[in-house]
Parts: structure tokens; C-alpha cells; sequence
């Protein structure tokens, strides 16, 4: 894993631990970091929808995912 801050990578690998720990809400906040450095990172935006559907938030969810795809038409969101 990159240690670098100011890296979007850093912040969506760290953004995955967090998933994969199951603490969502942390997740999210990585992945929000993520693609504040890095907008067009559709990895990020759908790993952020998939967050947001373990927590119910179906509407944060799907705007997410459509991000994604607005991103990257290849992301297997839909």
C-alpha cells in the first residue's frame, strides 16, 4: 500500500481495509478522500456505492454507481 496522503490510491486502499473490516462508515470517508483527489477514479466511486448499499443508503448507492459508469461505461455497476 502506497504511504502517500496526497495519493488517491492510498486513500481507496485504505478505503478497502476498512470495507473488508466491515466498518462502512470509515470506508467511506476514504473513498470520499479519494475521489476528491482523483474525480475520475470509477474504482473508487463504486467501491463507495457498494459501501453505501451495506448500509441501507440505496439512494447514495445508486448515485455512486451511476457515477461510475458515467466514468467508466466497462464498470460492471449496472
Amino acid at each position: 500500500m502506497t504511504k502517500d496522503k496526497k495519493n488517491a490510491l492510498y486513500w481507496s486502499e485504505l478505503g478497502m481495509k476498512y470495507f473488508k473490516a466491515g466498518d462502512y462508515l470509515k470506508a467511506i470517508e476514504c473513498f470520499e478522500r479519494a475521489v476528491k483527489i482523483n474525480p475520475s477514479s470509477s474504482v473508487s466511486w463504486s467501491n463507495m456505492g457498494v459501501a453505501y448499499e451495506k448500509l441501507e443508503n440505496f439512494d447514495k448507492e445508486r448515485e455512486r454507481g451511476k457515477k461510475a459508469v458515467s466514468i467508466d461505461s466497462l464498470d460492471n455497476w449496472a
